[in-house]
């Protein structure tokens, strides 16, 4: 049973798609809770400041995240 080229690209393409779900998730979640903390006046359902990885993490992930998106988008 042979791989053909056609099968490759679309486990190629199934990948990418995965890794674009990953990268856009955070993206989509957060801005809505944030509204929907602000909207409602309650606090933000996540305390992020908890999590002392976020802290650390965060900004490498939104920055990679973006460029990844820009190249993704471009």
């Amino acid at each position: 049973m042979s791989i053909e080229g056609g099968d490759l690209l679309k486990n190629i393409y199934k990948l990418l798609y995965l890794i674009i779900i990953i990268i856009l998730f955070p993206f989509a979640i957060f801005p809505l809770m944030a509204t929907w903390a602000m909207v409602t006046h309650t606090p933000f359902p996540i305390d992020l400041t908890a999590y002392d990885w976020v802290n650390r993490y965060a900004p490498l992930y939104l920055f990679w995240g973006s460029v990844a998106l820009s190249l993704i988008l471009v």
